[in-house]
């Protein structure tokens, strides 16, 4: 509805793990008489790995079921894990499990159609490549990073002291890997991923891997990977 201003219409509280309703006052989002909350967001993916029957992670204030996950997709305490660190700055987050209705199709249709104000609202965005391990998600980003400078290095100097083939392989080989990452493969992660290019990347145990351009020594977000692909691309 237009009076929402665009707030979820409920936020997980992460220290009490209770889904909270929206209630608008005098133009205030109200979550638990928290007023205009800071809150995260993390986009994954897990509906092809649902099961009709299994663990899930419990929520309180839900009237719906919360998916079982198939364990070899994530299990219960790598869910716990990443949920620790979206909310690791804030009490509040956004996550569909357990901010949509996951039985009520008209309120589930509502809150999709809210998905660019939500994103928009949320202070930080993680993205969870929860099929890659923190050592392989930094070497990922490390040899990225490395053929990018290549790239720089090639067009600033030409091809008589740079070996395209060897930083061009390096980079398609780097892509392949990362991008087997099941969250790649998602068409409704391929939209929040429009949505929120600042979104910082986390490993399968929750690890931000650092960006080995940045001077302040910063986690690695998918504005990082857009930028030296896209580079890599124009330049190949």
């Amino acid at each position: 509805c237009s009076s929402d201003l665009g707030w979820p219409s409920r936020l997980l509280h992460v220290p009490t793990m209770t889904s909270i309703v929206l209630e608008m006052v005098n133009g205030h989002a109200l979550y638990g008489g928290q007023a205009d909350p800071a809150y995260n967001i993390l986009t994954y993916t897990w509906g092809r790995w649902a099961c009709p029957v299994g663990s899930a992670i419990e929520v309180k204030g839900v009237s719906w079921k919360i998916p079982p996950v198939d364990p070899a997709h994530f299990s219960v305490d790598d869910f716990l894990q990443v949920i620790k660190r979206v909310s690791e700055d804030t009490e509040f987050i956004w996550i569909d499990i357990a901010c949509i209705d996951q039985e009520n199709e008209i309120l589930k249709l509502e809150e999709i159609g809210r998905q660019a104000a939500i994103f928009d609202k949320a202070e930080r965005t993680f993205i969870w490549l929860n099929h890659c391990q923190a050592n392989e998600l930094q070497m990922c980003v490390n040899e990225a990073s490395k053929s990018y400078r290549a790239c720089k290095e090639y067009m600033a100097e030409g091809s008589l002291t740079v070996d395209t083939g060897e930083w061009i392989k390096s980079a398609l080989e780097t892509a392949s890997r990362l991008f087997l990452d099941p969250w790649f493969s998602s068409l409704w992660t391929l939209q929040e991923a429009y949505l929120r290019h600042d979104a910082t990347l986390l490993s399968r145990d929750a690890t931000k891997v650092k960006y080995p351009e940045s001077q302040f020594n910063r986690p690695t977000i998918l504005h990082d990977l857009i930028g030296c692909y896209y580079q890599i691309y124009r330049t190949a």
